[in-house]
């Protein structure tokens, strides 16, 4: 089968462009009154569409927003849940070599990952098995052609460098805290990197209209 892709080819797209990108696309598929959702590298695009704030969209909602516990945040007098979310740092600890690799060499490990059927599978499989929420036995949640169709998405259309080059742009970006005015919402749930705190997302989303933390709900229920 051959191997094929409208993938990016030079660099330059950053969250801002991808965002911008998708806000022509509402427009030409002719949407005119509309929501944007994201979380992770979504949460991020999603809210730098809400930045450009074009005609038709109503709102945000994220379930990861773009901000870690860094400058910009109210942490003078930490709240116990800005405490939690601060003390999550296993992430940076143990399990951010990937995001590392990817942020300062994606050029290197995308001849590895477009090269490489292996070590495509060895990569992604890695993150099976960390963020499952299945103790590390990623094959208890997921089949393996679930997680074969994830790895062979990547590998048919040759974006591993592609893909790895989204970190490389986001750390060359403007890192300032983005603020968004239009309507916004919130969904905390288990097993994401930061418990992000509602004092935070108040800080960030002057008109928050929305936040529910569902890991609370979680922990009440048990």
């Amino acid at each position: 089968m051959t191997r094929h892709a409208e993938r990016s080819t030079t660099t330059g797209w950053n969250t801002d462009r991808i965002a911008a990108a998708w806000v022509k696309l509402m427009d030409r598929l002719g949407y005119r009154d509309y929501i944007v959702q994201g979380g992770d590298w979504g949460g991020s695009v999603a809210t730098q569409v809400g930045k450009l704030r074009p005609a038709g969209l109503a709102g945000v909602h994220l379930n990861l927003p773009e901000f870690m516990p860094t400058g910009g945040l109210p942490a003078d007098n930490p709240t116990p849940a800005e405490q939690t979310a601060i003390a999550q740092q296993q992430f940076n600890q143990v399990y951010s070599g990937y995001f590392t690799e990817q942020a300062t060499r994606p050029q290197t490990i995308g001849c590895a990952l477009n090269d490489s059927p292996a070590a495509l599978a060895a990569w992604i499989y890695e993150k099976f098995v960390d963020w499952t929420d299945s103790h590390h036995h990623p094959e208890r949640v997921l089949t393996l052609d679930e997680m074969l169709d994830d790895i062979t998405l990547y590998w048919l259309t040759a974006t591993g460098t592609s893909s790895a080059r989204l970190y490389w742009e986001f750390y060359r970006s403007n890192h300032d805290l983005t603020k968004l005015a239009l309507p916004v919402g919130v969904s905390v749930f288990p097993g994401k990197l930061v418990r992000t705190p509602r004092v935070w997302a108040e800080c960030a989303y002057s008109n928050l209209t929305y936040f529910n933390d569902h890991i609370g709900t979680a922990l009440t229920r048990t």
